[in-house]
């Protein structure tokens, strides 16, 4: 991550494409923007889904997703809520990245209860 340390970005770490991704329900996405923004005014790679829905365009997110947040990502921020424990989208991600963390290959952070 780069940042007021200056480490270096994902590039400099094979295989990993994020700093941080970022899973949360829709109804958090205002408060979900304004830390992306925070992370990325910080030079942190990230991963928010409205940045990158032209990439997204037409792919199969049942398998794009678990690879984003199971493989690609240094870091998963999880954004605990009552919606968020609600939706499918949100429980794919989640599984992707715990089968992950179980493994010992990535850290899953969470934060929450967002309002």
């Amino acid at each position: 991550m780069t940042g007021a340390g200056g480490a270096a970005g994902p590039a400099a770490r094979p295989g990993w494409q994020w700093d941080v991704a970022l899973s949360f329900a829709g109804a958090q996405r205002p408060y979900v923007e304004q830390v992306a923004s925070a992370l990325k005014a910080r030079g942190v790679s990230c991963f928010y889904d409205a940045d990158e829905q032209i990439e997204l365009w037409g792919k199969y997110l049942a398998e794009e997703l678990p690879a984003i947040y199971g493989e690609q990502a240094v870091v998963v921020v999880v954004f605990v809520s009552a919606e968020y424990a609600a939706r499918d989208w949100t429980r794919l991600e989640r599984r992707a990245a715990l089968n992950r963390a179980v493994r010992g290959a990535a850290r899953v952070r969470a934060a929450g209860p967002v309002r």
